[in-house]
């Protein structure tokens, strides 16, 4: 597909080599990751233009995250391209539908702004393709994904409704792409589909192959040359390697929590499970995210962070199973355990009537807690970053096993962008439902095996702190 004629006098060549590899893949989900000016916008125009060509009859939908992007850059390179090829057709504006004038053409192309993702239940396709999905949702990601779903033969006619989808056909395969300037904050989700191996193996088991292709914006022969230059003086060198190499690069909005507290040389390595010693296990429970870390302390009391495990979207039942599973992997020949959680495990939800302690308990996970503040979690953290046992730090991260706790650690779990400076004691990390979690099951295990009180305050076997008994779960 990377040299197409639609017409004899009409040919598309690839500007590069990624474009070329965009065009040519075959995989069902392929995101082209590129820096400004890299062709994005372009090749991912003429994709969907050969979608249309190709399978005349199908639906198909074309997508920005706002209708002002979507009409402002995508939609007109798409209109560009069709008249340089000398192809027909009509934009309805109010509908949002484009169709082909073309013997044949009768599938709709519908073009869609992601923040309206919800319209798009009920509609199926056989071809997607999502401009600058930077600022788009996940939950919009996952909507869209599930109405890649359109059955047409090879010879272009629609798969009659009669014919049950249990029934093996020989279809043309669905295809969705992306094209995009990475941003690891706004999109870790799409980092993740495209760089998390768990996450990838779950869509691979589903029949899902995902490919990313990068660009540099200095692989664009087209660009005037002093526009990587001008690139070049308007950025620092991180942000410089996300908006002109497009690469992911994590670059804090807010401060980071941790910042030089954190020291990737001396806190980092790599760390292996003593079977003699206890798995200590942090939890924090939710529904979207629930997350756990596992530690262990060596023999010199260093505080060895081994391994994490953020989940989606499950119960508390899954998430206890879940944590079994990724025992049994990492830490087959663990035998004692110290469990410690949030507080607000101990309610009872109106669903299952049970608490999340009480659910953990029947999973035989016996998790304790006590009340605390976020500050004076994260300071346990800190003071642990700061102090040496031996020439090394309290604590430790497995680099190899953690790769959302280093993120976190080097920047992504950070302070607001904005504060209030009449309330400095009202700062705590940003909420971004995913590092947060992480840290959160950290703060547990700190707080309940490392928090040193100070004079006058209420000590750990004081009712006030609420500490829950590991056998009675109260």
């Amino acid at each position: 597909m990377s040299e197409v004629a639609f017409l004899p006098e009409h040919r598309f060549k690839p500007a590069n080599t990624a474009q070329e590899e965009f065009l040519d893949a075959e995989d069902k989900i392929v995101a082209y990751v590129g820096g400004l000016g890299s062709g994005k916008t372009h090749v991912g125009a003429f994709w969907a233009i050969t979608m249309m060509l190709t399978y005349r009859h199908a639906q198909g939908l074309i997508a920005a995250n706002t209708y002002k992007q979507l009409e402002s850059a995508t939609l007109p390179k798409v209109f560009q391209l069709l008249d340089e090829l000398g192809v027909r057709y009509h934009y309805n504006s109010q509908t949002k539908i484009l169709r082909l004038k073309l013997k044949g053409a009768t599938g709709l192309i519908h073009c869609r702004s992601l923040s309206e993702y919800q319209d798009l239940r009920g509609i199926e396709f056989l071809w997607i393709w999502l401009d600058e999905t930077r600022d788009t949702k996940e939950e919009a990601f996952k909507v869209v994904l599930g109405r890649l779903r359109q059955r047409i033969y090879p010879d272009g006619r629609p798969v009659p409704t009669a014919i049950p989808p249990s029934e093996k056909l020989d279809l043309v395969p669905t295809k969705l792409r992306i094209t995009t300037t990475p941003d690891m904050l706004k999109c870790k989700w799409l980092y993740d589909y495209l760089h998390n191996l768990e996450i990838r193996q779950k869509l691979s088991e589903d029949g899902i192959s995902v490919r990313e292709i990068k660009a540099s914006s200095r692989q664009n022969p087209y660009l005037e040359k002093d526009y990587i230059a001008l690139l070049e003086a308007s950025y620092d060198s991180e942000l410089a390697k996300q908006e002109i190499e497009g690469d992911w690069v994590l670059i804090p909005i807010g401060k980071p929590v941790f910042g030089t507290s954190f020291v990737p040389k001396i806190h980092l390595g790599k760390f292996t499970f003593n079977p003699h010693k206890p798995l200590i296990i942090g939890l924090d429970w939710g529904y979207h995210h629930p997350a756990a870390v596992f530690c262990q302390e060596d023999s010199q009391d260093h505080w060895i962070v081994l391994g994490e495990l953020l989940e989606r979207d499950k119960e508390t039942t899954e998430f206890c199973e879940a944590i079994w599973k990724y025992i049994n992997q990492r830490f087959p020949e663990a035998k004692e355990f110290d469990c410690y959680c949030d507080p607000a495990g101990k309610q009872r939800t109106s669903k299952s009537r049970k608490s999340d302690i009480e659910i953990a308990r029947e999973y035989k996970l016996y998790p304790i807690c006590k009340k605390s503040e976020i500050l004076d979690g994260i300071a346990v953290i800190r003071r642990k970053l700061g102090k040496l046992i031996a020439g090394l730090p309290a604590l430790v991260i497995d680099e190899n096993h953690c790769p959302l706790l280093v993120e976190g650690f080097r920047g992504a779990y950070h302070y607001p962008e904005k504060i209030d400076p009449a309330q400095p004691d009202k700062l705590v990390p940003f909420k971004d439902g995913k590092y947060e979690h992480l840290f959160d099951a950290l703060r547990y295990i700190g707080i309940n095996k490392y928090h040193v009180m100070n004079p006058g305050q209420r000590t750990d076997n004081q009712p006030a702190y609420d500490v829950v008994d590991p056998v009675t779960g109260y």
